[in-house]
Formats: C-alpha cells, structure tokens, sequence
C-alpha cells in the first residue's frame, strides 16, 4: 500500500488547526473555580451588607470580611424615612493574579418616602456606581482588604 504523503500532510494540518482552535476556546471559556467562588462569596456578603444596612455581618463572613470594609459594602440611605426603594448591584468584572484579587461591583439606588417623594438616588441603570473590592490571599484563605466606592466616577481621571 502506497502512502500520499499529500493526503498526510493535509490532515496533519487540519487536526493542528483544529487543535489549535479547541485550544484556544478552552482557554476563552473554561471555568476558573476560584473566580467563581469568590464571585459567589462576595455576592453572599454584598446582600447581608444591603439587607443589614451593613450592621449585622454574618458569622461565617467574619474571617472574610472586616466589620469596617462590610459597613462600607452597604450603599443605602437615611432608612428611616424609607419607605420605597429600587436597586440593582451585580459584579462586573473580577481579576485574579497570584495571591490576590480584585472585584468590581457595580449599582444603582433609589428611594422614597411615605408619600412616593424621592429621598435619594445614586446612579443609574445605564451609569452604576462602581465599588472596588481588594483582596488578598493568605494561608489559602481570601481575606477582603478594602472596598472603595468611587461616588463620581465621571470626575475622577
């Protein structure tokens, strides 16, 4: 039997391509367990901090989370004259490298009182505001180390 080495050389080709390509998917769409936990995790604690008013950290975040970095998680306003509120936070976007980690959430908050007159607002569905969470990982523990609220985003820079 006669080899074509043309015919070889052709689907040596293909299955590089092909190979190449499934790579590189892979790499675009597999899932990175850590990111996914720590997305999972400070989505936990962002609602405790909202449903709290960032005044009653939940015990199993207290190694995660500083009493003062998740009072700072809380974005609401004058609670006692609320009586309406609308608002939306999701994370936008997470970053891992080495040991360390940075998220970014993102929000919008309005409220009303008793007679449906506007108490506050912050942001927008289409402008969120943007809160910025560090964190750092020790012993195999991830540990938040700041949250900052960037209030005007549009003046910085």
């Amino acid at each position: 039997m006669m080899v074509k080495w043309k015919t070889v050389i052709k689907y040596g080709i293909l299955i590089a391509i092909l190979l190449l390509l499934g790579l590189n998917l892979y790499k675009t769409y597999s899932f990175d367990a850590e990111k996914e936990y720590l997305k999972l995790k400070l989505n936990f604690v962002m609602e405790n901090a909202y449903d709290t008013y960032g005044e009653r950290l939940n015990e199993e975040y207290t190694g995660f989370i500083s009493k003062d970095d998740f009072k700072s998680l809380d974005y609401r306003d004058d609670r006692e004259s609320v009586k309406r509120e609308t608002n939306s936070c999701y994370i936008s976007d997470i970053k891992i490298t080495d040991n360390k980690a940075e998220a970014e959430f993102r929000y919008h908050y309005t409220s009303y009182d008793k007679n449906d007159q506007l108490v506050s607002s912050s942001g927008t569905w289409y402008e969120p505001i943007p809160i910025f969470v560090e964190l750092e990982k020790k012993s195999g523990q991830w540990k938040v180390t700041s949250v900052t609220e960037e209030i005007f985003p549009d003046e910085s820079k």
